[in-house]
């Protein structure tokens, strides 16, 4: 279940955001070493940012996230039909009393 008031469309919707959108704001962070004209973190949109780590001599290491695993998730959430809580109870309903039907065994 989605924290309250979170709704699965603002998900796939964040995703997509993820998946294709630019690290123009990354790379302003990185790349600024003025102090005058050093960029407000709160002002700039780092969501693709994974890891950043500058170095006592000036190297700068940068992670980004994985675009081709949230291209995968988003995929396979689009893909899927959208479940309601009452179909994955039913579900696991129907698994557990397969599994206990079977002797409480999940092998084949």
């Amino acid at each position: 279940m989605l924290a309250k008031g979170l709704k699965r469309k603002n998900v796939l919707d964040r995703l997509g955001e993820m998946a294709f959108g630019a690290s123009n704001d990354v790379m302003k962070l990185v790349f600024t070493s003025d102090k005058e004209n050093e960029p407000n973190c709160d002002d700039l949109d780092l969501t693709l940012l994974s890891e950043i780590k500058r170095s006592s001599n000036g190297t700068v290491e940068v992670k980004l996230i994985d675009r081709l695993k949230v291209i995968e998730l988003l995929l396979r959430e689009l893909d899927e039909p959208k479940r309601t809580e009452i179909d994955q109870g039913a579900e696991a309903l129907y698994l557990a009393m397969d599994r206990a039907a079977r002797g409480g065994s999940d092998a084949d």
